[in-house]
């Protein structure tokens, strides 16, 4: 269990030093709220998991709840930056907007 726990624990703080990476290598607020978005799923998840399966039977709950609260709130969170960035007009490196001209 413990080959495990430090595996998952290595894997997590990998998806997240690449997800910091990410944030800040993207060019615009939409790119860098997706790498966000899988840092905080994805790698806090696997931290938190694997450090909750590390400590001793009965010591891991507050990592686990921490989880599944990441778990639960990500994506709300996301969706509302993301709105909160079109409704303020933020420029997108696309320069596509589909919200403005939905398809019929």
């Amino acid at each position: 269990m413990a080959l495990l726990g430090l595996l998952g624990l290595y894997a997590g703080i990998a998806i997240c030093a690449a997800g910091v990476l990410g944030i800040y290598r993207f060019p615009d607020v939409y790119t860098r709220l997706n790498s966000l978005a899988k840092v905080t799923t994805m790698g806090a998840l696997l931290v938190h998991l694997s450090s909750a399966a590390l400590l001793p039977w009965g010591e891991g709950e507050k990592g686990v709840l921490t989880a599944l609260v990441l778990l639960l709130t990500t994506p709300v969170v996301t969706q509302a930056i993301a709105l909160t960035a079109h409704v303020l007009r933020t420029p997108n490196v696309n320069r596509k907007d589909e919200l403005k001209n939905p398809p019929s």
